[in-house]
């Protein structure tokens, strides 16, 4: 190949990080003593024609000249160069010597600067039969990784004729990927480098590449490829992308048509699980190049109709490169006719999963549920039996799944003992409910999914609120969706039994909700609710039985505290009570909803929970620091609303000052 003027060669690569197989071969040679200085003749950079596969005896490819034999003592300079490079990544790769392994990695990332690694790499990766080189799997992965890398970093300083050169010779080893005694490894890894080097060389070797898929036999090969040629053209910048896009968008629907021939037909019951997820994860890449939902649904209903059934399967690989590609589908802009058809299939299809083995609040479907919630809140909102049944499916993720407790539990139970009102003690740490409502504890990873799962499912509520009333079904017209849904988010949002510290949930994952999702979906109640809301959290916090029902109570108020100020007439923003998007985009405060946002703000100044204990600095029964901590967040947003009261800003003053005291 033809090197850079100077001869001084590409900058030195960056420090290799190369994933490697599963398993790897032994009886490696061992690394040379030293790697400081490569023995690979300088002038190999010059014969970028130094061979060509053909086909040989068994199978498997034998380099052939191209268009003269090279000369023996560049052949024995290329082995040497191959051999040593060998040498060093077994080394790498296994020797026990870390010493060893540090200099044989120093060696490459220097000697993988140099222009002569290009041919170097080529003859390890793809060696003649008889080369007594490549011949351990690991070794011919980490030289096609070295060659991706360069692909990656440095190809933009090749000529077009050497460019052309490494992609034709990668597509005269397509054969050897079907080689029965190919490790499927490095078949997988060598059709991402051909993929790459395509999209790198441009338009032209863009539609060479398709020629050699459509003629390829082997399916799983030819998906490979164009995955790989799909990720590195659209999902990397390239030198040439207008063209290359437009050569992506023009091969676009015979690639759909292929997946689409091979997920539908017969063909599909033999197909490997792993083969099923890698088509669907090409579907993925191809669908960028010009698929949205309404095509898939109205051209290509048999593939639409097999991502459904790819939920049920029993395989998560399958299961989630179906989710992926139905919840970017759905996310992304689509203004094609037929849209809210392809919606409404996707949405029965899920919906006949309920019931089953996937429907739980750790299911991989749960992002595809959400992604329909945030996607069309208004063809949700003004649907009929199936999106009812899949918004009543939201109101339990919003949950986290949880079944009875909580904060919800603690308000329905008004004749609880231990009441929360001024001057009463609150309960201790080792009462109340835990995260999701569950009782705090235990749990371990589920407990991570189940926040991440009321995370995802509270974000739908805020967009479903903005849904004017008019365009909403009858059933959803009173407030008995949001009252669900508030009852939900508290039952997720309260602190467990026990410090957070204590139970398998990151704290901060848990405040990261808490002051995102979760507050933004208290909001939307608040302005959906108006005095139900206020009542709702006013009886809970005159009923808890534990401090971490009245924080959650507290909380609630806090997050709608902007909405509340201004129906209470204090602070009011321009353009009314509740701005956009309050009681489904409507617009105008009635008196009743603000005296009752007055007379709950009252309420709360006047019966902060344990505020005789802070007051009096009564270390028996101080509440715990995070109910303070709440409270003390929640007299701060109503700022506002004190300037005018007195009596609350008494009452809040007395509060703040006297929890500076607490040791904590």
């Amino acid at each position: 190949m033809a090197g850079q003027p100077g001869g001084s060669g590409l900058p030195p690569a960056s420090p290799l990080t190369i994933p490697m197989p599963a398993t790897h071969l032994s009886g490696s040679p061992s690394m040379p003593a030293s790697f400081t200085s490569p023995s690979i003749d300088p002038n190999l950079a010059n014969n970028h024609n130094l061979y060509r596969s053909g086909s040989g005896a068994g199978g498997s490819p034998a380099m052939a000249p191209s268009r003269a034999p090279p000369a023996s003592d560049d052949e024995q300079s290329l082995l040497a160069g191959a051999k040593e490079m060998e040498a060093a990544i077994s080394a790498l790769l296994h020797d026990p010597d870390l010493t060893k392994r540090q200099a044989a990695n120093d060696w490459l990332n220097t000697y993988c600067g140099q222009p002569v690694v290009w041919t170097v790499v080529l003859y390890l990766a793809f060696p003649p039969p008889g080369a007594g080189v490549g011949g351990a799997a690991d070794v011919r992965f980490f030289a096609l990784n070295i060659l991706l890398n360069k692909m990656r970093s440095d190809w933009g300083q090749l000529s077009p004729e050497d460019a052309a050169e490494i992609f034709e010779t990668l597509v005269r080893q397509l054969p050897a990927a079907l080689a029965p005694g190919m490790d499927p490894v490095v078949r997988s890894r060598l059709c991402i480098v051909i993929g790459a080097a395509a999209a790198l060389a441009g338009p032209n070797t863009c539609y060479e590449l398709m020629e050699a898929v459509e003629r390829q036999a082997e399916y799983g090969v030819a998906v490979e490829l164009l995955t790989a040629l799909a990720e590195e053209a659209l999902l990397r910048a390239r030198a040439h992308p207008r063209e290359v896009m437009e050569c992506l968008q023009d091969c676009c629907p015979k690639v759909i048509r292929l997946l689409e021939r091979a997920l539908t037909s017969s063909v599909a019951d033999s197909l490997p699980p792993d083969t099923i997820a890698k088509s669907l994860t090409c579907l993925a890449r191809w669908k960028q190049a010009g698929l949205t939902l309404s095509e898939l649904h109205r051209e290509h209903a048999s593939l639409h109709q097999a991502l459904l059934l790819a939920l049920q399967s029993r395989h998560s690989a399958v299961q989630d490169a179906a989710v992926g590609v139905l919840s970017e589908l759905l996310l992304e802009v689509d203004i094609l006719p037929g849209r809210d058809e392809a919606v409404k299939a996707t949405i029965q299809g899920l919906v006949a999963l309920r019931g089953g083995p996937h429907d739980s609040t750790d299911s991989p479907i749960v992002p595809l549920v959400a992604a329909i919630g945030t996607a069309e809140a208004g063809l949700l909102s003004g649907g009929g039996d199936m999106e009812m049944r899949l918004l009543q499916w939201l109101v339990e993720l919003t949950a986290g799944g949880a079944a009875g407790g909580g904060s919800t539990a603690a308000a329905k139970g008004s004749g609880a003992a231990g009441g929360a009102a001024a001057g009463g003690r609150v309960g201790g740490a080792g009462e109340g409910a835990g995260v999701g409502g569950g009782g705090g504890g235990g749990g371990g990873e589920e407990e991570v999914r189940v926040m991440d799962t009321a995370a995802m499912a509270a974000e739908v509520w805020p967009k479903v609120a903005k849904v004017p009333r008019k365009r909403r079904a009858p059933a959803l017209q009173s407030g008995e969706l949001f009252t669900a849904v508030l009852q939900a988010v508290l039952s997720a949002s309260t602190y467990p039994r026990t410090s957070l510290d204590d139970i398998d949930v990151d704290p901060d994952d848990f405040l990261r909700y808490r002051e995102g999702p979760a507050a933004d979906a208290l909001e939307a109640c608040y302005l959906e609710l108006g005095a139900v809301f206020l009542d709702h959290v006013s009886l809970l916090l005159r009923s808890a039985a534990s401090w971490q029902a009245a924080e959650a109570a507290l909380f609630a108020a806090g997050a709608a505290s902007s909405a509340i100020l201004d129906r209470a007439g204090v602070g009011k923003q321009q353009g009314g009570g509740g701005g956009e998007g309050g009681r489904g985009g409507e617009e105008g405060v009635t008196e009743s909803e603000t005296n009752a946002a007055r007379v709950f703000l009252s309420s709360l100044f006047a019966s902060l929970p344990g505020s005789a204990a802070v007051i009096a600095k009564d270390s028996a029964n101080i509440p715990p620091a995070a109910l303070v901590a709440t409270a003390m967040h929640t007299v701060a947003a109503f700022a506002p609303f004190c300037a005018h009261h007195p009596p609350a800003l008494e009452a809040g003053v007395l509060y703040a000052v006297a929890a500076l005291h607490i040791p904590n």
